[in-house]
This record gives structure tokens, C-alpha cells and sequence, in this order.
């Protein structure tokens, strides 16, 4: 105990023991007890007198005051204090009834507490996979109209560059058999009779194409124009089905500006307000490109070619409607 005093930190210099430790009087008188020395055990015990606060110094007070006068053969004083022991006996056992009933309640609180919030951790979970469900069903759906558009546009592209190889097959068949004519008109009048029915069905087929009933234009200015170079160049990418680049622009324009002046000029006249792209299309309506090579030489829709070349109409011949146009365009040189 001398160690403990000296030590511990909780005895101040008169020798007096922290507020809140009083009960280390009721260890030292029981101690002074065991010794015999009985003075010392009763000072012990007037100290924590002084001190008690609670009901469990008031008991341990009471308890060492009747031992000590019982030691004494004090027996008013024994019967004082063991009146007051077990009043104190009494009120300690309350005291820990009401503790035990808190702790007991407390340990409800905190079953219940803990039910709660596994249920909330529970309606988490659900809420995670409600929401992990919805993300990927979102993902599937937006993979799946990823999946049909591609096959939609793949197939839209695959059926241009059919057709685009078409007529640029029925443009080369048109060709090779006007040479052959040319070749045999002289001698071969039955021959000359049967190409000449061979390049008027090619004429319909191509007219189709073009989707005009005008009649092909055998003059040697529009022969030049589907034997040029670079006007074949376009019909050959139409089909790869590659865009037309600025370097094939330019010679297209240039192409047009020195062969149908004219032309040229109509559609450059400030007073039409035609836009570039609107001034392509013209170009190359009068070079006898059809509206599926158009679409894939400039990389729009058939719809929005359909829209532009109704306004084209409408700006430079006050007409509704596309079905005229290529007529038209043509007719201004």
C-alpha cells in the first residue's frame, strides 16, 4: 500500500486519497483489521465517511463502523450502524436492480439497432442490384441498337454499291458497245440495226437510272463528257464506295466551268443564293451522276439529297418536286 501511495498518483500531499477513489479507505481499514490495528482502521473509515458519496461508500462505511464497534462491545453503536448498513444493503440492491434493468434494456436497444440496420443493409443490397440490373440492361439494349444500326447501315452501303456498280457496268457496257458500232456501221447494216437496239435498251436502262425519260444526248460534246477521264474516275469510286476528295472537286468544277460555260455561270449567279454543296450536286447532275453516286460521293442520305435537290428546283426554276430537275439542270447550256 505504501508503494500504491507513493506511485499511483492519486494521493495528494496531505495524504488524502483523489475525489472519486474514497473506497481505497474501506481496502485500507479492512487491512488495518487484519493487522489489529483498530485506531488506524477507524480513521481509514472516518475518511471515507467524509468522502462518501455514493450508496456503495455509504454501505462500505456502515459495514466497517459496525465491525469496529462490535470489536469495541459497543452494542448501541453495533445496532446504529447495522440499521444503517442494511438500509444501505437495501438501497445498493435497488440501485443495482435499476442497473441491471438499464443494462438489460440497453441490450434490447441494441439488438434492435442491430436488427434495423441489417434490414437497411439488406434494402441496400437490393437497391445495388436493382440498379447494377438497370445499368446493364441499359448497356445490353444500347449494344443491341448499336448491332442493328450497324447491320442497317452496312446493308444500306452494300445495296448503293450495287447499284452504283450497275450503272457504272451498264455506263462501260454503253460504251464499248458505241465503239463497236462505230467500228462496224458502214459494213454491217444488220449489225449497226442490232447494236443500235442494244444501246437503246442500255439507253432505258441508264434513263432509269438517272430517273429522267429524256433520250441520251449523242452530240459530241455530251460523248465527251461520259468518255472524260475524270468523270469515270467518279463512277468508279461511286462504286468502292469512297467520298469525293477536294483535288477531285476542283477538277470536277473545272471540268464544267471549260466545258459548259453557260451552265456554269447560271449556277454561280449570286441571284440563285445556291450554297457549295448545292452547286456540287448541280455539277454533277450535268455530268450524268444518279442520286445513288451522289450520296455516297458527298456522304449524305438519299433523304437529304432528295430535300436538297427539291430546293435546288425550286431556287433556279420556281418548280416543286426533283422529278424535273435533271432535265432542267440540263438544259441550261
Amino acid at each position: 500500500m505504501d508503494y500504491f501511495e507513493s506511485c499511483s498518483g492519486l494521493m495528494d500531499i496531505g495524504g488524502n486519497i483523489r475525489e472519486g477513489h474514497e473506497l481505497y479507505y474501506d481496502a485500507k481499514a479492512k487491512y488495518y483489521y487484519g493487522v489489529g490495528k483498530f485506531d488506524s482502521a477507524f480513521v481509514c473509515l472516518e475518511k471515507l465517511q467524509m468522502g462518501a458519496k455514493d450508496i456503495m461508500c455509504k454501505e462500505a462505511v456502515y459495514k466497517g463502523l459496525m465491525l469496529f464497534y462490535a470489536k469495541q462491545n459497543q452494542p448501541d453503536s453495533v445496532i446504529k450502524y447495522s440499521k444503517l448498513y442494511c438500509l444501505m444493503n437495501d438501497s445498493a440492491a435497488i440501485v443495482s436492480s435499476a442497473e441491471e434493468i438499464n443494462r438489460t434494456q440497453a441490450l434490447y436497444d441494441y439488438n434492435h439497432v442491430q436488427q434495423e440496420m441489417m434490414e437497411k443493409i439488406r434494402e441496400a443490397d437490393n437497391y445495388k442490384l436493382i440498379l447494377v440490373c438497370s445499368v446493364f440492361g441499359i448497356i445490353l439494349a444500347l449494344f443491341i441498337l448499336y448491332r442493328l444500326y450497324s447491320i442497317k447501315k452496312r446493308n444500306h452501303d452494300k445495296m448503293l454499291a450495287e447499284k452504283n456498280s450497275k450503272y457504272c457496268g451498264l455506263l462501260t457496257e454503253y460504251e464499248n458497245t458505241s465503239g463497236e458500232l462505230m467500228k462496224a456501221m458502214y459494213n454491217f447494216e444488220q449489225y449497226r440495226k442490232d447494236k443500235e437496239d442494244e444501246l437503246q435498251r442500255i439507253r432505258e436502262s441508264i434513263a432509269s437510272y438517272r430517273r429522267t425519260t429524256e433520250h441520251i444526248d449523242n452530240s459530241d460534246v455530251e460523248q465527251d463528257v461520259g468518255n472524260n477521264e475524270m468523270v469515270k474516275r467518279l463512277h468508279k469510286m461511286a462504286v468502292r464506295n469512297v467520298c469525293i476528295t477536294a483535288k477531285e472537286l476542283a477538277d470536277m468544277v473545272s471540268f464544267v466551268k471549260n466545258t459548259f460555260p453557260e451552265f456554269y455561270d447560271k449556277i454561280n449567279n449570286t441571284e440563285t443564293k445556291l450554297s457549295e454543296r448545292e452547286k456540287f450536286i448541280c455539277i454533277m447532275i450535268r455530268l450524268y451522276l444518279i442520286p445513288s453516286e451522289i450520296s455516297v460521293l458527298l456522304d449524305i442520305s438519299i433523304q437529304n439529297l432528295t430535300n436538297t435537290r427539291s430546293k435546288i428546283n425550286k431556287k433556279l426554276f420556281k418548280t416543286g418536286g426533283t422529278k424535273s430537275l435533271d432535265h432542267n439542270l440540263r438544259r441550261l447550256s
